[in-house]
């Protein structure tokens, strides 16, 4: 499933912005696809939500792809000089992100390697080294070796458990 959503990247001249529209594959985190542009939600009719983070109806992958953007040590803080600046940079940064960038919520294998459907062999092969590793040297290692199993099914949405039912008539 592929999600998409805008940011904006401000520029050096006050009130301006650019606007990064993202695609991104839920399942691996995968950039999928972007684009930077500076007026092309009035163009479009689109109007902005003007959403906040952490409001409930924000979309958790792309606010967290956002902030991982944001908060690059190469994140031009006083903003982007020009229209071609803001693309070069976004350029770079997807292609570490999708291929360098290792996903804490993918166990540590890079978007890239996931879409590939290659992270179940690198977790099996992490999971060998760190029980040789353990092995070596048991009191290094005593609360156990990392997490090395894959991530299985992602949702956007998920369905919420139902709560189980009370019978009122036991409570005292």
């Amino acid at each position: 499933m592929v999600q998409w959503d805008i940011t904006y990247l401000a520029s050096t001249i006050k009130g301006q912005f650019y606007y990064l529209y993202m695609f991104e594959d839920i399942y691996s985190r995968k950039i999928v696809g972007y684009e930077v542009h500076g007026q092309k939600c009035d163009e479009l009719g689109v109007t902005a939500s003007l959403s906040r983070p952490r409001v409930s109806n924000d979309n958790p992958y792309s606010e967290a792809l956002f902030r991982t953007l944001k908060y690059r040590p190469q994140w031009p803080r006083s903003g982007f000089k020009s229209l071609i600046e803001a693309r070069e940079w976004v350029e770079v940064f997807v292609i570490w992100y999708n291929n360098e960038h290792k996903h804490s919520k993918l166990n540590f294998v890079s978007p890239g390697k996931r879409h590939a459907m290659q992270d179940k062999d690198i977790l099996s092969r992490r999971q060998q080294v760190l029980e040789e590793a353990r092995a070596r040297n048991p009191k290094r290692w005593s609360n156990g070796i990392r997490n090395c199993e894959a991530i299985g099914e992602v949702m956007l949405n998920p369905d919420k458990e139902p709560e189980p039912e009370t019978d009122v008539r036991n409570v005292a």
